[in-house]
């Protein structure tokens, strides 16, 4: 959703500065295993009863940037997708990790 959103904002701005993206690694949540754990059962777990409400305001966001969004499935660890693009960033540059990166996020 970020990435999606900071495309239309460099869009716009283009022609007004020039922006060196550098990609940081970040893990909101670093503990699940890499078998994976319920979304929803996380999601519960960590936000209680609100989390209805906010699977339907994340669907609505997601549909604006023709992204789906669903709260089935595993969340699981991204560690080794984040070393992968670490590593990747050290050797490449450019729209090629650009790109790999919102098909591994």
């Amino acid at each position: 959703m970020g990435k999606k959103n900071l495309h239309k904002a460099l869009a716009i701005s283009k022609d007004q500065y020039d922006f060196k993206i550098k990609w940081h690694p970040f893990l909101l949540n670093p503990l699940p295993s890499k078998q994976g754990v319920n979304k929803l059962d996380y999601y519960r777990s960590q936000f209680g009863p609100r989390v209805d409400q906010m699977g339907v305001r994340m669907a609505e966001v997601f549909k604006g940037i023709r992204v789906d969004f669903s709260m089935e499935g595993v969340t699981r660890s991204t560690v080794d997708t984040h070393m992968l693009i670490f590593l990747l960033g050290k050797r490449v540059t450019g729209t090629f990790l650009w790109n790999l990166q919102g098909k591994l996020d």
